[in-house]
């Protein structure tokens, strides 16, 4: 008999729990969203005699600034304030960066805007650190975050990093950060694609990308091989489909910048999980009898 009321209290519990999640789901809020400066610091840098007459500057300049989204929904803000430290962390060079990632997003509960800023005012004290030992003109590094949208239960957002330590250019890349709301988590590409299709997918983004680098001749003259060609796990939803992004330098010049490659609806819709196919009440496909 405690046995079987056991299991009544659980059922119970289950589903005063599943009959919670759906109000949520019909209480979620229209997004209004402020992009908040999280961190924003300068300093010219004063170099020795001896550094002015090697390097021929009068001092250097250190920079760093970061901007976040609020969105005013607790446990938005939370992930994407994880997704934001998350992403910093993740593009510090070397081995002591990831383990710093690692130690740090292990205990997500615990991250704060705070936190984000002791990291960010260690990430200057480093740059001042090192424009006084290594001179250049200047050292920046800016993270800024915009609000793109939503789309039924996806709401997306960007972080752009852009860095310059000294030499020809800087660097820069995007981070586009799509949300489920009904499942309070981010949309990796695992989940936004059946694992069925990946290979589907994989030549459909290489015949795209192969389209776009003939020559005059109509010779390829691509950065990369069908081999080396992966899919990119960063992407972001338009109105006629995704688009899978890649850093500079991946399949194209600096000065290309980020590649783009686009698939439309038609092309995409059949790979993806059912969660996230487009239907008719999207107004997909509604007059597919039409000449």
């Amino acid at each position: 008999m405690d046995a079987e009321k056991t299991i009544m209290q659980l059922e119970s519990q289950l589903r005063a729990s599943q009959a919670e999640i759906e109000q949520a789901k019909k209480r979620f809020p229209a997004l209004n969203v402020e992009i908040e400066a999280l961190f924003n610091k300068s300093e010219h840098v004063e170099l020795t005699q001896a550094q002015k007459e090697d390097y021929s500057l009068e001092s250097s300049e250190v920079r760093v600034f970061a901007s976040i989204p609020k969105t005013k929904v607790q446990w938005l803000d939370q992930l994407l304030l994880t997704q934001f430290l998350q992403f910093i962390l993740h593009i510090e060079a070397g081995n002591e960066g990831l383990l710093n990632s690692q130690q740090v997003l292990s205990k997500q509960d615990e991250i704060s805007p705070e936190t984000a800023v002791q990291h960010l005012q260690q990430v200057y004290d480093t740059l001042i650190e090192n424009i006084k030992e290594f001179p250049v003109i200047g050292m920046h590094s800016s993270l800024e975050s915009q609000y793109l949208g939503q789309r039924n239960h996806l709401v997306s957002f960007s972080m752009r990093v852009d860095e310059y330590m000294g030499g020809a250019h800087g660097m820069y890349m995007t981070h586009y950060v799509n949300i489920d709301i009904n499942k309070r988590k981010v949309l990796t590409l695992n989940e936004l694609i059946n694992t069925k299709q990946r290979e589907k997918l994989k030549a459909l983004l290489w015949q795209t990308y192969r389209e776009q680098r003939v020559d005059e001749n109509g010779q390829y003259n691509g950065f990369t091989t069908p081999e080396e060609f992966r899919v990119s796990e960063n992407f972001y939803f338009i109105p006629n489909g995704i688009v899978f992004v890649y850093p500079p330098y991946e399949l194209g010049s600096f000065a290309e910048g980020e590649i783009e490659l686009e698939l439309n609806w038609f092309m995409a819709n059949e790979m993806l999980n059912l969660d996230y196919q487009r239907t008719p009440k999207d107004g997909f496909n509604q007059n597919s009898t039409a000449m």
